[in-house]
C-alpha cells in the first residue's frame, strides 16, 4: 500500500471527509468529524493515523450531494470545509460566495455564472436575452458597466430615454425638445442597428414623403415645429391660392381641396380631370364646352347642374311645340341629348303614366293634348271617350248604367269590337246560363247589382214545385239542383253533416224530418233513440251512457254487443270471464277505479307479509290476470337488476327487516364491511364505488382498469409500478400533467430552463421514448416549409420565447424589408407573400404578365419611377395614363381620337387601358363602324 507524506495527505484527508462519514465509530469516541456514515478506515490507516490513503475509494462526486466540476476540482478542500465537520459546509453557492449583487438577484448563482468560469460574459449576455431587455444592435456589444456602473441590475428602466436622456437634450440638428420630439427613441432610431447615428424617420403614411415633397430639408415644412402640422395643402400653398388667377381661385370660391386639380409630382399645370367625379359628369357636346360658358363670371362652385340653368333661352323660345304654353317640364333630358340638341324626340311616353299601345300609338298628340296642354292630362279613358260612352244605344250604357271603365269591354287595338269575359265577375256563367240571354237576368238594361244568389231568379220555381214550400226546403237552390240540368234535381245526403249508413239508408225522409223540418236538426242517436233507450232494462237503472253507437250501429240496432277493449280497461286473462257484476256492484258502470288494489284489497291483506313488508299496492309488480297465486317478481324490472352473485342471494340478505322499498342500490352501503377489512383500502381512502374493482360475478378477484380513470396508460406508463407515481398511497387527487412528476427530466435537460421551454412535455415526448424528443411544427399555427426548415429555433425564438411569436413575415423580415430596391417604403405593403416565398426569397412578382407590359413594347424604358403612373401616393392599386409623354396634352389626345374617328373615346386617367390594355397602338387595334376596338377587348360606349 503506498501512503502520501502527511503534508501532502492532509488536505487529501480533508477533501475526502468531506461529505463523508464513520458510521462504525465506537459510541466511546467522539469524531471530530461530526455524523459520517462510513468507516474511519476509507481513509485512514492504523499504521500512521495522519496518513490519507491515495487510493481510498473516495469519489466525492458519486458519495456525496455536491459533485466537483470546474474549477470546485481543483479547489482546497479546507477553501469550503472550513471546520472538521464536513456537514457543515453549504451546498449552495452562495455558502461560499459573497453575494457582491446586493440581494438583487436569487441565492442560485448558476442564472450566470458557472463552475467552470466564473466571470463567464456569454453565459452574462444570455441570461440578459430573457429578461425585458434583450440585448441587440450596439448593446449586444457594450460593457456591462456601461449600463450597470452603479451596480444597479434589477428595477432599471427598459426606456431608451432613461440612458439617452443627455444626447436627447444635445440634439441641435433638429432640436430635439423644441420640436416637441417623442421620447420614445425607437421611432426614429434603429435598436437593431450597430450605430446610433444616421436615424432614419418613416413619415406617416397620412403623408407620405413623394414627388416635390421629397425634400431634405424639413425646416421648409416644419417651420414652425414639428407637432401638430397640417396635412392639408393649403397650409403650405395658401400663397399660391390666394394669387392663381387663371382661374381666379377666390373669385371662383374654389375649395381648397387642391389635390383636385394638383399634384406632388408637379404644381403646374393644373388639371381638373376628374370632372365626372362631380355631380354633373361632362359628355357629349359638354366634353368640348369652354369651362367659362358654365361657370360665368369665375363661378364654379354652386353651378346648377339642371338643363334649364343653360338652356332657358332654348325652352323659353321654342314653338313647335311651345313649351311655355304647353307647360312643358323644365327636365330637358326628357326630349333633348348632350350629343345634339336638335331634333328633339319624346321616346319615353311609355315611362309616363300613360304607356301608348294599339290605335293611340299613330294618334296625333294634338288629339289628346288639346291646346297644347301636356300638364295634368288625365289617363283614364273615359276623358276622351264619353260621347261614344254616351252615343251608344246597344246596349244603352246610360241606363244600364254602364261603369266609366271602358277597358273592362273595350281595347285600344280595337273599340267597336266590345267584349265582356263575365267570368272575371263576381258571377261566372256555367251550364245553361252560358246560352241565356243577358236580358233574362239584367232585366230593364240593369247590369249593376244584379243578385248572384239563385232564389233572386228562381223563386218561381221553388214556389211551385211540389213540397218545396210545404217542407221548408232551404233557399240554395244548389244543395239539389245544377246549372247544367235544372229539373234532374237529386239530393246527396252523404254530403251533408249526417251521412246515412246501414238501416237509415231505407229510412223515409219523414222519419227524422218529421214536420218538413230540414235544417238544425241533431245528428246524435240519443235524439231519435230516446224510447229505445228508456224502454230497454237496466239502462236507466244502471246510468248507461247515452252515446248509443258504444253498443249499437246501424246496420242493426237489437244485436247490440259491447267491446270492453275498447274502454280504458281492456279485459284479458281470468277477467274476461268474470261476470259483469263481480266489478260494477249495484250497476255503476262510470266512474269505476281500474287498479288492482281496489278489487283485490282483501286479497293483498290476507297474503303472508304483505302488510307486515309493507308490500307496495301495485299487485301487477307480481301478480297477472292470468293466475292469481302463483305470483312472481321480476327483479330486472326494478331499479336494481341483479347479476352475478346477486341472483343466488336470499332476499333478507339484503331486504333485512322485511323491508323493499326506499333500499340504497350502491355497492357500499351492503359491502362497509368488505371495504374496511380489505388491505390498504382505509389507509389509501380508496373510493366507495366498488364497482371501479369489483364485479357481482366474483367478489375476490378484483381488476382496476386504468384505462377508465382520467389518465389512461399508454407506452412506459403501462409497465410502471403504482407506487412509482402514487406515493404515500394517495390515489384520488393526482395531477395528470407530465411536469408533475418529469420536473427533474426538466430542469436536467439541455436548454430547457435557460430557454424557458413550456412546461407541457408532449410537444416534443411521448410515452412510448422519453428521449427521442421531437417537436412537429406543422401541427402549429406556423408549419415550416421552404427555407424555413432549416432555420435554428432561436433565430425565430429571440431569448427562448416559444409562445406567441408573431407569424407573420413583416416580424422577422423587416431589416429585407427596408433595404429592398427598389425602395420598399415608397408604399409597398408589408404582405411579403404577395411577391416572395419561403422556398425562394427572390421576387415572383411579373408587372408584364400579371398587369401591364413596363419592361418590354412601347413603354420599355420610357419610366424611371413607379409614381409616374402610379400617381397617388402608397396606393399601387390605382394609376393615370394621362401624366406622362404625349399623353398629358389633351388637346393633343382629343384630335389625334377624332382625326381617327373613335367613338366612346373620353379622357380621363384610366380610360386609355379599355382599348390599350398592353400600351400599343396601330396594327394591334381594329375598326369597326368607325369604332376601333381592340381584338378581345369589351367595346367602351359613353
Amino acid at each position: 500500500m503506498r501512503y502520501l507524506p502527511a503534508s501532502s495527505a492532509r488536505p487529501l484527508l480533508i477533501y475526502l471527509l468531506l461529505l463523508a462519514g464513520i458510521g462504525s465509530v465506537r459510541a466511546d469516541f467522539q469524531s471530530p468529524h461530526g455524523p459520517i456514515a462510513f468507516d474511519c478506515k476509507v481513509c485512514h490507516t492504523t499504521d500512521q493515523w495522519t496518513k490519507i490513503k491515495v487510493d481510498s475509494g473516495f469519489a466525492h462526486d458519486s458519495m456525496t450531494e455536491f459533485p466537483l466540476v470546474g474549477r470546485h476540482k481543483a479547489a482546497a478542500c479546507i477553501s469550503c470545509h472550513a471546520t472538521l465537520v464536513f456537514a457543515e459546509a453549504g451546498g449552495q453557492c452562495a455558502s461560499c460566495h459573497t453575494d457582491v449583487h446586493r440581494g438583487q438577484f436569487t441565492t442560485d448563482c448558476s442564472q450566470c455564472h458557472t463552475p467552470h468560469q466564473w466571470n463567464d460574459d456569454a453565459k452574462f449576455r444570455q441570461a440578459h436575452q430573457t429578461t425585458r431587455f434583450p440585448l441587440v444592435g450596439v448593446h449586444a456589444t457594450l460593457d456591462c458597466q456601461s449600463c450597470h456602473g452603479t451596480g444597479q441590475y434589477v428595477n432599471l428602466t427598459a426606456d431608451c430615454i432613461g440612458c439617452h436622456s443627455e444626447q436627447f437634450a444635445a440634439t441641435t440638428e433638429p432640436n430635439h425638445p423644441t420640436a416637441g420630439f417623442s421620447t420614445n427613441c425607437t421611432e426614429c432610431h434603429d435598436v437593431t442597428s450597430a450605430r446610433w447615428a444616421n436615424p432614419k424617420f418613416a413619415h406617416p403614411a397620412s403623408f407620405p414623403l413623394a414627388g416635390g415633397h421629397a425634400l431634405n430639408n424639413c425646416q421648409a415644412c416644419h417651420a414652425q415645429g414639428f407637432a401638430n402640422t397640417s396635412a392639408a395643402c393649403v397650409s403650405c400653398h395658401e400663397s399660391d391660392y390666394t394669387t392663381a388667377q387663371n382661374p381666379s381661385h377666390e373669385a371662383g370660391a374654389f375649395p381648397p381641396t387642391c389635390e383636385q386639380c394638383h399634384s406632388t409630382i408637379n404644381w403646374r399645370p393644373a388639371t381638373f380631370a376628374n370632372h365626372h367625379q362631380t355631380a354633373f359628369p361632362l359628355t357629349g357636346a359638354h366634353v368640348l364646352t369652354d369651362c367659362a360658358q358654365c361657370h360665368v363670371g369665375g363661378q364654379y362652385t354652386g353651378t346648377t347642374t339642371a338643363c334649364l340653368g343653360c338652356h332657358e333661352a332654348d325652352y323659353t323660345g321654342a314653338q313647335n311645340p311651345t313649351h311655355e304654353a304647353g307647360a312643358f317640364a323644365g327636365t330637358c333630358e326628357n326630349c333633348h341629348v348632350t350629343d345634339g340638341w336638335r331634333p328633339a324626340t319624346f321616346t319615353v311616353h311609355d315611362l309616363t303614366a300613360f304607356a301608348l299601345t294599339g290605335a293611340h300609338v299613330t294618334t296625333d298628340c294634338a288629339q289628346c293634348h288639346v291646346g297644347g296642354q301636356y300638364t295634368g292630362t288625365p289617363t283614364e279613358c273615359w276623358s276622351c271617350h264619353e260621347q261614344d260612352y254616351v252615343g251608344v244605344t246597344d246596349p244603352n250604357h246610360v241606363a244600364g248604367e254602364f261603369p266609366h271603365n271602358c277597358v273592362t269591354c273595350h281595347s285600344t287595338d280595337n273599340w267597336t269590337e266590345a267584349t265582356l269575359d263575365h267570368n272575371q265577375t263576381a258571377f261566372p256563367l256555367t251550364g245553361a246560363h252560358v246560352a241565356t240571354d243577358c236580358a233574362q237576368c239584367h232585366i230593364g238594361g240593369q247590369y249593376t247589382g244584379t243578385p248572384t244568389d239563385c232564389w233572386s231568379c228562381h223563386a218561381a220555381d221553388f214556389t211551385e214545385a211540389e213540397g218545396h214550400v210545404q217542407n221548408g226546403y232551404p233557399h240554395d237552390c244548389a244543395s239539389c239542383h245544377t246549372t247544367a240540368q235544372w229539373e234532374g234535381a237529386t239530393f246527396d245526403h252523404d254530403n251533408s253533416s249526417f251521412p246515412l249508413t246501414g238501416a237509415h239508408i231505407q229510412t223515409t225522409c219523414t222519419q227524422c224530418h218529421s214536420s218538413g223540418i230540414y235544417d238544425g236538426l241533431p245528428t246524435d242517436c240519443w235524439s231519435c233513440h230516446q224510447n229505445d233507450y228508456e224502454g230497454v232494462q237496466d239502462h236507466v237503472a244502471n246510468s248507461f251512457p247515452h252515446d248509443c253507437a258504444v253498443c249499437h250501429s246501424t246496420a242493426g240496432w237489437e244485436g247490440a254487443s259491447f267491446d270492453h277493449n275498447n274502454s280504458d280497461f281492456p279485459l284479458t286473462g281470468a277477467h274476461v270471464q268474470a261476470n259483469c257484476s263481480e266489478c260494477h256492484s249495484g250497476g255503476i258502470y262510470n266512474g269505476l277505479p281500474t287498479d288492482c288494489w281496489s278489487c283485490h284489497e282483501a286479497d293483498y291483506t290476507g297474503a303472508d307479509d304483505h302488510v307486515e313488508n309493507n308490500f307496495p299496492h301495485d299487485c301487477a309488480i307480481c301478480h297477472n290476470t292470468a293466475t292469481w297465486d302463483d305470483a312472481t317478481f321480476n327483479h330486472n324490472n326494478s331499479d336494481f337488476p341483479l347479476t352475478g352473485a346477486h341472483i343466488q342471494a336470499n332476499c333478507s340478505e339484503c331486504h333485512s327487516g322485511g323491508i323493499y322499498n326506499g333500499l340504497p342500490t350502491d355497492c357500499w352501503s351492503c359491502h362497509e364491511a368488505d371495504y374496511t377489512g380489505a388491505d390498504d383500502h382505509v389507509e389509501n381512502n380508496f373510493p366507495h364505488d366498488c364497482a371501479i374493482c369489483h364485479n357481482t360475478a366474483t367478489w375476490d378477484d378484483a381488476t382496476f382498469n386504468h384505462n377508465n380513470s382520467d389518465f389512461p396508460l399508454t407506452g412506459a406508463h403501462v409497465q410502471a409500478n403504482c407506487n412509482e407515481c402514487h406515493s404515500g398511497g394517495i390515489y384520488d387527487g393526482l395531477p395528470s400533467d407530465c411536469w408533475s412528476c418529469h420536473q427533474e427530466d426538466y430542469n436536467d435537460a439541455d436548454d430547457h430552463v435557460s430557454e424557458n421551454y413550456p412546461h407541457d412535455c408532449a410537444l416534443c415526448h411521448n410515452t412510448t421514448d422519453w428521449d427521442e424528443d421531437a417537436f412537429n411544427h406543422g401541427t402549429t399555427d406556423f408549419p415550416l416549409t421552404g427555407a424555413h426548415v432549416g432555420v435554428a429555433c432561436l433565430n425565430c425564438h429571440v431569448g427562448g420565447q416559444f409562445e406567441n411569436t408573431p407569424t407573420d413575415c413583416w416580424f422577422c423580415h423587416q431589416i429585407d424589408f427596408n433595404g429592398a430596391s427598389p425602395d420598399h417604403n415608397a408604399g409597398y405593403p408589408q404582405e411579403c407573400l404577395d411577391c416572395h416565398t419561403t422556398s425562394n426569397w427572390n421576387s415572383t412578382f411579373n408587372h408584364d404578365q400579371q398587369h401591364f407590359p413596363i419592361y418590354s413594347g412601347r413603354h420599355d424604358n420610357a419610366w424611371n419611377q413607379c409614381n409616374e403612373c402610379h400617381t397617388t401616393n402608397g396606393n399601387f392599386g390605382t394609376f393615370s395614363c394621362i401624366d406622362c409623354h404625349e399623353h398629358s396634352d389633351q388637346n393633343d389626345v382629343d384630335d389625334e381620337h377624332e382625326d381617327e374617328d373613335v367613338n366612346g373615346y373620353t379622357y380621363t386617367p384610366t380610360s386609355c387601358y379599355a382599348c390599350h390594355p398592353d400600351g400599343n397602338e396601330g396594327p394591334n387595334l381594329r375598326r369597326t363602324n368607325s369604332k376601333t376596338v381592340k381584338p378581345g377587348a369589351t367595346e367602351v360606349q359613353k
